[in-house]
C-alpha cells in the first residue's frame, strides 16, 4: 500500500522528529500512561514487602511507568530536555494515578 502525503505533511513530520516537545505533547496523556501504570502494578509481586507505605509504593510505580514511557523513543530519551519532561510527566502522573495506586496498596496490604 502506498501513501501519498503533501509537502506540508512532510514538513510537519520533519518538525516533529526534530522537536522532542511535540512528541511529548502528543503522547503524554492519561490514556497513554494508563497501560504503563497497569504494567507497573502487574510487575510488582508483593508490594507489602518492599514499600514502607502507600506513598512510597505509588511514587515508585509512577517512576517505573514514566521511565518505561520515556524510553519508548531513543531520540527523545537522549534529548537535552529529558529531565524536564521526566519531571513534568511524573507530576502529571501523580495527579492522574496517585489515588488509584494508594487504593491498590491499601487493598493489597491491609493487616
Amino acid at each position: 500500500m502506498k501513501y501519498i502525503i503533501t509537502e506540508r505533511q512532510i514538513k510537519l513530520l520533519k518538525e516533529q522528529m526534530d522537536n522532542p516537545s511535540i512528541w511529548f505533547r502528543r503522547r503524554a496523556n492519561y490514556e497513554t500512561m494508563l497501560p504503563f501504570i497497569m504494567e507497573s502494578i502487574a510487575d510488582e509481586v508483593n508490594p507489602c514487602d518492599y514499600y514502607e507505605d502507600q506513598y512510597d509504593y505509588a511514587f515508585n510505580r509512577i517512576e517505573w511507568a514514566v521511565t518505561r514511557f520515556m524510553s519508548m523513543d531513543e531520540d527523545f530519551y537522549e534529548s537535552e530536555n529529558h529531565d524536564e519532561f521526566h519531571d513534568l510527566l511524573f507530576n502529571m502522573s501523580k495527579d492522574w494515578f496517585s489515588e488509584m495506586l494508594f487504593e491498590d496498596y491499601r487493598n493489597t496490604c491491609t493487616e
